[in-house]
């Protein structure tokens, strides 16, 4: 049987997931459930310089060492970096602080994460304005930081009442995206967006204090501003009507007016949209697309320095009158995408005057009251006191820039922007249009995400290899694929597909007969074999799952020869990184037919002939396979990859498939999902898709009853059933993201276990 592999023009291999936004699980360091304490001890002498005003611009590290304490856990951490951090903070009594723990140790992570930005939000006499609308942003599936309280103590001393709020960095992004190879700006004052001209160097161009307005935070050595030039120009120098199209093809388009409205609501004046300023693009290699990612939510619900009234601001009119922030301005002038802007405003303005939002909002207060209190820092800046704490979420106020309390900012907020919302029907609205293969060899499944006020007919319109046209229809009731029912995720599949090509659109349309096609022009994406060499499986986080040549425990890459002759492997090169497709040469030796070859990522080409010049991120990057073609890359293989678990193996299902699982037990150097004895029985059996959001479908094309229990990772039983010849069973997992294990046991009492990811 031939074996085919799903690519687009853009990249060579895209995974379902890395489209659609994951925000991760809070974890012990972002529990919401209790306020966690840290405490910092530094050289006295090292604390004073961080402390002392002629240094308050200043990025020094200093080693400290910290102890983490949360559910009546403590962990100690030694020797991480301990600085200042913000813009204003650094001049304010309650300072804001950065805790960094790979600064001495390299790669080192706390619980997953590098580093803590500890806010004093000391221009926000609640403390926790920012932390709300983090928890609106996440629940909404708009890419946030996770965020949760803490009170710092500093040799002893309490400083407070913080917001610890998750640091954008690669981690961040492989958490978000599924990937962090692209570029991530981040875009401070006067970040406009504006056209200067074709050439993308313009754009590096710096503010007052020197820093370039849109400062590259990945791939800074390659330092290519092409992709955000042309962003730019075709933002701005598209005409109106054919707007929406254009940037379909270079922007997340829906996701960014998702984001607006949601600023727009929380009164977020500091942001692109009013003040040109805290925002993060990324350019997603996943999907091609430019990613909006909003930041910095202090200044809002109520917060003012202009004596503008947030709460009854015009939503039609929001944008900054004395700027031209044609991202902003230009979409929202496309009726088309005023109209998305609008149904997201609506959807979330219902969220914020629903009674179980405010509810949360007291319960809040009550939770972080007593910390807050023996808080004297907060004081310190704008004289806040206790009784200004506890206004701040009830009381509307008149004095200083703090004008109105949380609580009755909603409430006027709500029923303003109802009012200026007047009555509208949208039609649907497409999110992540795709297709993709999944385990079954031959398949390929469609999938788009859809909005509307009621459950829409969704279509897929096809063409095979410029065929005639067809269409299948794309369902959201847990029988196609497609997640949970009434999840807004709508799939089907598409059996015996052959090598060539794949057109299509999809087109939603609701009960009032309205419709809306994505994306504009049917994209078309390549069905064809796999080719010869393959990246088969690799480990991105090897801890004790095999050895090297010299002992140690180095990533892995297995390569597998799917020809039926041998392969010169001198011919091709490896990287963690498309942008150096030559970045390492494969030694010269041959591999034979069937045969596999196993790269140790180590980063030490002395170690051996097999050990390449990278390493791999365990938090989620590229491996890219190429042969050099008269001086042009010509790409073998391609995989992007999130973050990865230790131990842990991400391969093909079966050598050389399209779709790619998790292997709770890797094979390094030898076949995926090799059919031994005690494996006999599993030939035909499926699991999909993995990774997998609330469902996945076990289908048993055996001739013996199979048992399937799913277990958490702390071994709990979450789900136990019987699969019966022939059938197929959709499992329901509503226990929330993170890993599972799913065990197959066979008639023959042989047992499988399969590491799944929920998100």
């Amino acid at each position: 049987m031939k074996k085919f592999i799903l690519s687009s023009f853009l990249v060579l291999f895209v995974l379902c997931t890395y489209a659609q936004i994951i925000h991760p699980a809070d974890g012990p360091v972002y529990d919401k459930n209790e306020i966690a304490k840290i405490e910092v001890f530094i050289d006295a002498d090292s604390l004073a310089l961080i402390l002392d005003p002629d240094n308050a611009e200043s990025d020094h590290e200093f080693p400290a060492d910290i102890f983490f304490t949360n559910n009546g856990k403590t962990d100690t951490i030694p020797e991480i970096g301990f600085r200042l951090r913000g813009n204003t903070s650094r001049v304010s009594d309650k300072k804001s602080f950065k805790i960094a723990f790979n600064s001495f140790t390299s790669g080192r992570r706390y619980e997953g994460v590098k580093k803590f930005n500890l806010n004093g939000e000391h221009n926000d006499p609640s403390i926790c304005r920012s932390r709300i609308c983090w928890e609106l942003g996440a629940a909404n599936g708009i890419p946030v930081s996770r965020v949760a309280h803490c009170e710092l103590y500093v040799n002893s001393e309490y400083k407070g009442l913080y917001i610890n709020l998750e640091h954008i960095n690669d981690d961040w992004l492989s958490l978000r995206f599924g990937n962090n190879s692209g570029n991530l700006y981040k875009c401070l004052y006067p970040a406009n967006l504006r056209y200067i001209s074709n050439n993308p160097d313009d754009y590096k161009m710096t503010n007052y204090s020197g820093d370039r307005v849109y400062a590259l935070k990945t791939n800074e050595e390659i330092d290519d501003y092409s992709g955000l030039a042309h962003f730019i120009d075709v933002l701005n120098n598209t005409p109106s009507n054919q707007l929406a199209c254009a940037l379909d093809e270079v922007f997340n388009t829906e996701a960014y007016l998702q984001a607006l409205a949601y600023e727009v609501l929380m009164g977020h004046w500091d942001n692109y949209s009013y003040n040109q300023n805290n925002f993060y693009l990324y350019e997603n290699p996943a999907t091609g697309k430019i990613e909006y990612i909003p930041y910095d939510m202090d200044n809002t619900m109520g917060i003012d320095w202009f004596g503008i009234d947030w709460a009854n601001h015009d939503i039609n009119n929001w944008n900054n009158p004395y700027e031209d922030l044609p991202m902003a301005k230009r979409l929202l002038a496309v009726p088309e995408l005023k109209e998305i802007y609008l149904f997201y405003l609506r959807e979330m303005q219902q969220q914020i005057i629903a009674t179980t939002f405010l509810n949360g909002i007291e319960a809040m207060h009550g939770q972080i009251k007593e910390a807050a209190y023996a808080d004297t820092y907060k004081s310190m800046d704008y004289g806040f006191t206790n009784e200004d704490f506890d206004a701040s979420f009830t009381t509307t106020h008149s004095d200083m820039h703090v004008k109105t309390g949380i609580i009755p900012y909603m409430e006027n907020r709500a029923a303003s922007a109802l009012t200026q919302l007047g009555n509208f029907n949208a039609a649907p609205i497409i999110r992540y249009p795709q297709a993709d293969v999944t385990t079954k060899p031959g398949q390929v499944i469609f999938k788009a995400y859809v909005a509307d006020e009621a459950i829409p007919e969704v279509i897929c319109s096809y063409s095979v290899n410029g065929g005639d046209d067809e269409s299948i229809t794309l369902y959201d009731d847990g029988q196609h694929d497609d997640g949970q029912a009434n999840d807004g995720c709508f799939a089907n599949t598409f059996d015996d597909v052959e090598a060539g090509s794949i057109s299509y659109q999809m087109t939603a349309k609701d009960a009032q007969n309205q419709s809306r096609t994505r994306p504009c022009t049917p994209k078309t994406v390549i069905i064809k074999e796999v080719g010869n060499l393959v990246i088969n499986e690799f480990m991105a986080d090897n801890e004790n799952t095999i050895a090297d040549n010299n002992g140690d425990y180095s990533d892995w890459i297995e390569l597998y020869n799917n020809s039926e002759d041998e392969i010169f492997l001198g011919d091709y090169y490896l990287t963690d990184n498309v942008q150096e497709p030559f970045k390492w040469q494969l030694p010269e030796d041959y591999l034979e037919a069937g045969g596999f070859a196993l790269v140790w990522a180590s980063g030490d080409v002395g170690s051996g002939a097999y050990h390449s010049n990278f390493k791999l991120s365990k938090g989620g990057e590229e491996i890219g396979l190429f042969t050099d073609e008269g001086g042009e890359a010509d790409t073998a293989d391609f995989i992007v990859f999130g973050a990865q678990s230790p131990d842990i193996s991400y391969g093909r299902a079966t050598d050389a498939a399209p779709a790619w699982i998790f292997f709770d037990t890797p094979t390094p150097g030898a076949s995926n999902g090799t059919i031994g004895i005690e494996d006999a029985d599993f030939a035909r059996i499926s699991v999909y898709p993995n990774p997998y959001r609330q469902r996945f479908t076990i289908k048993n094309e055996g001739t013996e009853a199979l048992q399937a229990q799913l277990y958490d990772v702390q071994g709990r039983l979450l789900l136990q059933t019987e699969v019966r010849p022939g059938s197929a069973y959709q499992a329901n997992d509503s226990y929330g993201s993170g890993f599972r294990i799913l065990q197959l046991n066979s008639g023959n009492n042989d047992t499988k276990r399969i590491k799944m990811v929920a998100y």
